[in-house]
């Protein structure tokens, strides 16, 4: 095994044990679970005015999004130099966005924190997802190989350090604005702390290299496996906490813990997540990389997927409200919007949380 295999597997296994104690932290603070899926796709949600206000997933996105600038400045070597395929990058986000929507979760939600839970609706969805990834990415591999690399490096100057500047300025809008609806500085930083430092995990992990996720999961003579270590890490990690966590009458932070609720495995997991896996398998990026990777050099690729992202969620809400009102008895929209909390269609993780917010009509 050469030297440089042991670097990234001991690098990849030290970000996904941080990831693990950014979960574990995220529940023993907050009592939530951490979903980056949800975190991207709600404040989107909120802002095209289609549901209330979640100042959680507000203060976490920014502090992704300042954890990758952070990062950017502190370990840059953690990023790719140059950028993607634009229409590669918008596809790959169109499905990420459509799959992990109607299958409630991605990699964080499901992979790290449901199967810690011991959740059978997200083993299901891991399974589709991830079978699905490695599937199509060894048999796209032969023919895009090539397309999957970085294209050339950008210049030093705009748009990718004006992007940065872009990234820093957004992130304190964002954790500015979710801490004036929050109100509670304990709340603020705890939300802050974690979301810092799963930012943290995912650039040392390797997770923000979409080549790196590709070497991982297109299976042939040059297969990387360091990535198995990020999830088997930081799972371990969740795995022997999580226990001491629940064990607690409440989080440190909140009034009580606010956990996934529901158990019946639908048959949108699996779907979901074999969408989930096509997008996942075409671009290499999954929702929290997509945040964090804002900052690199290839930053502008991020922001076109990241668009691709919300077309795709979009069209999956859409779709998830005309199932709920073919399912309501009466027909009505307001019975069908009733008949289904708000977290189930933007929440990350596995399935609908104990969130008190309603999707607005």
């Amino acid at each position: 095994m050469s030297s440089s295999l042991l670097t990234s597997i001991g690098m990849a296994s030290l970000g996904g044990t941080i990831l693990g104690l950014s979960t574990c932290a995220y529940l023993a603070l907050v009592g939530k679970v951490s979903g980056c899926s949800g975190t991207l796709r709600g404040p989107y949600l909120q802002l095209t005015c289609q549901t209330n206000s979640n100042a959680y997933h507000i203060v976490y996105l920014g502090g992704l999004m300042l954890g990758g600038a952070i990062m950017q400045y502190c370990y840059p070597q953690g990023y790719e130099d140059g950028g993607y395929r634009a229409d590669l990058m918008i596809f790959s986000g169109i499905l990420v966005g459509i799959g992990t929507t109607l299958g409630h979760g991605c990699t964080s939600g499901h992979g790290l924190c449901g199967l810690a839970r011991w959740s059978k609706r997200s083993l299901v969805a891991v399974c589709s997802f991830f079978m699905t990834g490695v599937v199509v990415a060894s048999a796209l591999y032969p023919a895009l190989k090539s397309e999957w690399e970085p294209q050339s490096p950008p210049s030093a100057t705009a748009p990718h350090v004006s992007l940065l500047y872009a990234v820093f300025g957004v992130s304190f809008v964002f954790i500015s604005y979710g801490a004036y609806i929050l109100k509670e500085l304990a709340i603020i930083a705890s939300i802050l702390l974690c979301s810092l430092a799963f930012a943290i995990g995912l650039v040392l992990s390797g997770m923000v290299k979409p080549t790196k996720v590709h070497g991982f999961l297109a299976i042939n003579k040059n297969w990387d496996p360091s990535l198995l270590f990020v999830f088997f890490s930081g799972l371990t990690v969740n795995l022997i906490l999580w226990p001491f966590i629940m064990k607690k009458a409440r989080p440190a932070a909140c009034p009580a813990f606010d956990l996934p609720q529901a158990t019946e495995i639908k048959a949108e997991l699996v779907y979901g997540g074999v969408i989930f896996g096509l997008g996942w398998a075409l671009g290499g990026v999954c929702p929290g990389p997509s945040i964090v990777g804002l900052s690199g050099e290839y930053g502008m690729s991020m922001l076109i997927w990241m668009g691709g992202f919300f077309i795709g969620a979009q069209v999956a809400v859409v779709v998830q409200k005309n199932w709920l009102l073919r399912g309501s008895k009466s027909g009505t929209e307001e019975d069908a919007m009733q008949s289904v909390r708000h977290t189930d269609v933007i929440v990350d993780c596995d399935d609908d949380a104990k969130d008190n917010h309603e999707t607005k009509s």
